[in-house]
């Protein structure tokens, strides 16, 4: 009797420890007020895209995701974070997201939607140099240095990105083009939220996760 006694509190014991281990996750979300942020325009005209340019006979449209597109909320800190693969697209003669962030030993697949080639390179990152992915094809680069470098297109000049690779990076949100963001299941303990456009580091808030869903104050990215 002694015995089984035993055997149940090291059983609850273990659940306890399950339960706890399970409810040390949480959601955290916010939203970035973007109206308010008014990025420096770059020097000379931008090149138009192919869907916005009138050719008389089809409806000329404007990019519907520049938030998506060109900003990145993450969030680094202290633990696991997310490497594995991370997938991006060169679509509509552009890289979607154009500024990507993700943690040492990522390896990121590029696919390419479009129906001519593109030859996608990091400027000054060994390992990541030009190379034609043909239309509808793909390609794999593994990251194993952390820093950041611009992301350029031989073929197509106006495909135009940026790469972090940042060594404590836990977790990337999912961005809306309202400005939404969510990051799904982030385990309890002390952050920084940064927010980055291209090249630069826009913003970075303190984010304390506990065991409950967390809803941060709407913020300007590069108020500061």
């Amino acid at each position: 009797m002694t015995g089984g006694r035993a055997l149940m509190r090291v059983a609850v014991a273990a659940t306890l420890v399950w339960i706890t281990t399970e409810a040390s996750a949480a959601e955290v979300r916010g939203r970035l007020l973007l109206r308010a942020y008014q990025p420096k325009a770059a020097a000379g005209p931008r090149p138009g895209f192919h869907w916005e340019l009138d050719n008389g006979f089809k409806e000329t449209l404007r990019d519907s995701v520049p938030a998506r597109r060109e900003l990145a909320v993450v969030l680094v800190g202290e633990g696991e974070g997310e490497a594995g693969e991370r997938e991006v697209s060169l679509t509509g003669g552009s890289l979607m997201p154009s500024t990507l962030v993700v943690r040492v030993g990522t390896t990121i697949k590029i696919d390419n939607r479009d129906e001519i080639a593109h030859e996608l390179y990091a400027l000054g990152l060994d390992g990541f140099s030009g190379e034609a992915i043909a239309p509808r094809g793909r390609r794999a680069i593994h990251l194993k240095t952390a820093g950041d470098w611009p992301l350029r297109d031989r073929l197509v000049p106006h495909a135009r990105g940026h790469l972090h690779v940042l060594p404590d990076l836990v977790s990337v949100a999912e961005l809306k083009s309202d400005g939404t963001y969510t990051f799904a299941d982030v385990p309890a303990g002390t952050y920084s939220l940064l927010v980055f456009h291209g090249h630069k580091q826009i913003a970075k808030r303190p984010v304390e996760v506990g065991n409950k869903a967390l809803t941060l104050d709407p913020f300007a990215p590069g108020a500061e």
